[in-house]
């Protein structure tokens, strides 16, 4: 992504953050960062990227020259981790009509068996 500038990469919420903005000091500082992001593609659809930027240096010295990144695309993996929260977060509720059902039925049948 040689020449594009950083933030049309990434959503207006973060680029207009105090976090983007520690993050370039930070790193014009030396100081690399490594984590879960989201960004968006070329097409503005949300991504999700293991990432790593990195401080570069003048050869000799301590002068920071640039930022490099690597960073690999987990967008499947990220989408597939959000449909198994969403499962688990509607689990208590599918648990509980089911118990309901289950328990409905067991007081109709001694209902029934009851003189």
């Amino acid at each position: 992504m040689l020449g594009k500038e950083h933030k049309t990469f990434c959503f207006p919420d973060f680029y207009n953050s105090l976090a983007y903005v520690e993050l370039w000091n930070n790193l014009l500082n030396g100081v690399s960062f490594q984590d879960k992001i989201m960004r968006k593609n070329a097409y503005g659809e949300v991504i999700w990227l293991e990432a790593t930027y990195f401080p570069t240096y003048v050869t000799l010295g301590n002068r920071v020259i640039g930022v490099s990144k690597v960073a690999t695309d987990i967008t499947e993996r990220q989408l597939k981790i959000e449909a198994v929260i969403q499962e688990l977060r509607n689990f208590p509720r599918a648990w509980l009509c089911l118990r309901e059902t289950v328990f409905q039925k067991e007081e109709t049948c001694l209902k029934k068996v009851q003189p």
